[in-house]
C-alpha cells in the first residue's frame, strides 16, 4: 500500500511540474503587444483546423493605446468574402499563470492570451479559438 501511495504522489510531482508555468525569460510587456498575427489554426465546435485552408484565412490585429487598453481586430476571409468580428476594446493584464491577457472590457472575458511575445489564442465568441503568431507559422512546440 506504500509503495502505491508513493507512486501516486511522485506521478502527481511530476505532472505538476509540467503545469501551465510561464518562463519568465519569455515575458511579454504591455509596450511589446501592439502587431498582426497571422492565424495558423482554428477550433469551432471542437474541431481543430489548420489555416490557411479551404479559401479562408484569418488575422487578429492588436493596437494597444497605452499600458493598460487596447483594441483587437479579428478579420477572416472565406472563399474571397472578407468579414471580421466586432471590434473589442480590453484591458492589459495578466493571469494567474503569469501570461499577458486581454480581457473585453466589457464583461471581462477573457478575449486573447500572450504565450510568448510571437504567440497568441484568441477567443471571439464561445466555443471558437483563432491561433496566430506574428510569421503566420505554426510554432514547432504547438500542442495540437
Amino acid at each position: 500500500m506504500k509503495s502505491v501511495c508513493l507512486v501516486i504522489l511522485l506521478s502527481l510531482a511530476v505532472i505538476s511540474d509540467f503545469s501551465c508555468k510561464k518562463n519568465k525569460d519569455e515575458e511579454v510587456s504591455p509596450e511589446s503587444i501592439s502587431g498582426t498575427f497571422k492565424c495558423f489554426e482554428v477550433e469551432a465546435g471542437g474541431d481543430i483546423s489548420p489555416l490557411p485552408a479551404g479559401g479562408m484565412t484569418a488575422e487578429i490585429v492588436v493596437k494597444s493605446s497605452d499600458l493598460k487598453t487596447a483594441t483587437v481586430d479579428l478579420h477572416y476571409t472565406d472563399n474571397g468574402k472578407t468579414s471580421h468580428f466586432p471590434t473589442q476594446l480590453c484591458t492589459v493584464t495578466t493571469d494567474a499563470d503569469g501570461f499577458l491577457v486581454l480581457n473585453k472590457k466589457n464583461g471581462g472575458k477573457l478575449y486573447l492570451i500572450y504565450y510568448d511575445k510571437e504567440t497568441v489564442d484568441c477567443f471571439p465568441e464561445l466555443g471558437i479559438r483563432f491561433s496566430g503568431s506574428r510569421s503566420g507559422k505554426k510554432p514547432s512546440d504547438w500542442d495540437d
